[in-house]
């Protein structure tokens, strides 16, 4: 047993200088890919919990063969019989069997996300999001006097094809904005708000499915139209559009006209959007109400972004032509700040493409350690089998029926690890994608593909390890007999 200990003691302290070597040449490619700043030298790494993995598998590793081969009958393993015994193959089968289950898991889980990834990239957003320029208005108040200028300005610019303004573009979802219960009689929702001009829904190509798109950017209130509500609060008539889902939260079968209590107004339904993808695929859709900017001094209820829908036509010739009208005409105390709505949009689900990317890279690695491990055993395997195959060939097998023999019991144990890895690999697949409220149904090709990739590469190995056993003199392994 201390031999076996000391044996892998010596072992995991090599593959350990080796590692630390690997992981400080790997590191700045590894931080590049998953955007970390990761450092071995850093005082908060957890050296003590590494070594302690590290001591658990070499006692792990060495005590438990060490026990496992000392009280096998020395008998046997001296006559060279222990190796073809049930008990001596039974710990290189499950060594196979638990690297290869693995690897298929990994394999499964790659295919799956990046076939979420193409989805999610060719999924229909519900809006335009190409060659759409955000541009960011630092001084919502002050621009919003002659907002109405600015975009006759910039629609007249070559290269521009619309303009609309908003306070919560897709992707900038998060801030800007405001959520309110909306009433309607007993009925209450919590309801997301935003403001937006009447160029919002055209430049963005968001569908209006019901009524029609508003008139005006600000909004129009009636003092002589007023209603009292429930609390005994006076609440103002204004006009409001409204999107599909929150239609459904109501349930309206008819949904223009409705009148809905939020903020102490009481905003008539002029229009009904269709449901588009602002928060990311995490989150379905939500109940959203639309109305125009507020007519006051203040920043509260004014544009926070210009969207400029661009035609593509010498993209940087237009954006240079905004960015010098912008920074002489609208905002000249403010740095000219621009981003692309796609390029925006990509970041609400970079986080998974950083973990398609780890996932590919692990399920290489699993299974290039599994296929070197096929490899020594196969290798070992066969070499001890020279003696049946001579024998065997000597009594007229043919080649076929020799490399049969030799490649069947690995082609079972290859099937055994991917029956085991495939219901693991089904339930942790859907338990990430019920992260997602636009998500793809379960694919079967994975399931399929693995399989088929598993076991060619299995037969590969093994193959070429029988070629070699069938060139071998029969002579030198049979003088003996």
């Amino acid at each position: 047993v201390l031999q076996f200990v000391f044996e892998v003691f010596v072992q995991c302290v090599v593959s350990l200088v080796m590692s630390l070597a690997l992981s400080e040449i790997l590191l700045p490619w590894f931080n590049t890919v998953m955007v970390t700043e990761l450092s071995l030298l850093n005082p908060y790494n957890k050296w003590s919990v590494a070594f302690l993995i590290i001591s658990i598998l070499i006692l792990v590793s060495g005590i438990f063969p060490g026990l496992y081969l000392s009280n096998f009958n020395p008998v046997k393993v001296l006559k060279g019989n222990f190796s073809r015994s049930k008990s001596g193959n039974v710990l290189k089968k499950t060594m196979l069997v638990t690297q290869f289950g693995i690897s298929a898991i990994f394999l499964i889980a790659a295919f799956i996300i990046k076939m979420q990834l193409s989805y999610m990239n060719n999924k229909n957003l519900g809006f335009q999001k190409d060659q759409m320029l955000m541009v960011r208005i630092n001084n919502s108040a002050k621009t919003w006097e002659k907002i109405d200028t600015y975009k006759q300005e910039l629609k007249k610019m070559k290269g521009v094809e619309a303009v609309g303004t908003t306070n919560r573009p897709p992707g900038l979802y998060a801030g800007n904005g405001a959520n309110s219960n909306v009433d309607y009689k007993e009925l209450s929702h919590q309801t997301d708000i935003h403001f937006v001009g009447a160029d919002y829904f055209p430049t963005m190509g968001i569908k209006i499915l019901e009524g029609k798109n508003f008139t005006q950017d600000k909004n129009i209130v009636d003092p002589e139209k007023t209603t009292v509500d429930s609390d005994g609060d006076t609440l103002q008539f204004n006009q409001i559009m409204v999107n599909k889902k929150l239609v459904d939260n109501f349930g309206f079968k008819d949904p223009i006209g409705k009148q809905l209590d939020y903020w102490g107004y009481h905003g008539e339904i002029i229009g009904v959007v269709d449901n588009y993808i602002a928060k990311g695929f995490d989150e379905g859709a939500y109940g959203a109400l639309y109305l125009n900017y507020l007519e006051d001094e203040s920043d509260w209820g004014k544009p926070f972004h210009v969207m400029v829908k661009l035609n593509g036509e010498d993209m940087d010739g237009t954006i240079a032509s905004i960015e010098k009208f912008w920074t002489t005409a609208i905002e000249p105390e403010y740095p000219f700040k621009y981003e692309f709505l796609d390029q925006n949009f990509a970041q609400l689900f970079a986080k998974h493409k950083r973990l398609e990317s780890l996932v590919t890279i692990l399920s290489g690695i699993m299974i290039f350690i599994s296929l070197l491990g096929l490899f020594a055993i196969a290798s070992h395997s066969v070499q001890q089998r020279y003696k049946e195959v001579a024998i065997r060939k000597t009594l007229g097998a043919s080649e076929r029926q020799l490399v049969y023999g030799l490649i069947k019991d690995f082609i079972i144990i290859t099937a055994i690890s991917l029956l085991i890895a495939m219901p693991i690999a089904l339930f942790l697949s859907n338990k990430w994608l019920e992260d997602f409220a636009y998500r793809i149904e379960m694919p079967m090709v994975p399931f399929i593909l693995t399989p088929v990739v598993m076991i060619i590469l299995t037969i590969a190995i093994i193959m070429a390890q029988a070629l070699k056993a069938l060139k071998l003199d029969l002579v030198a392994h049979l003088k003996y007999e």
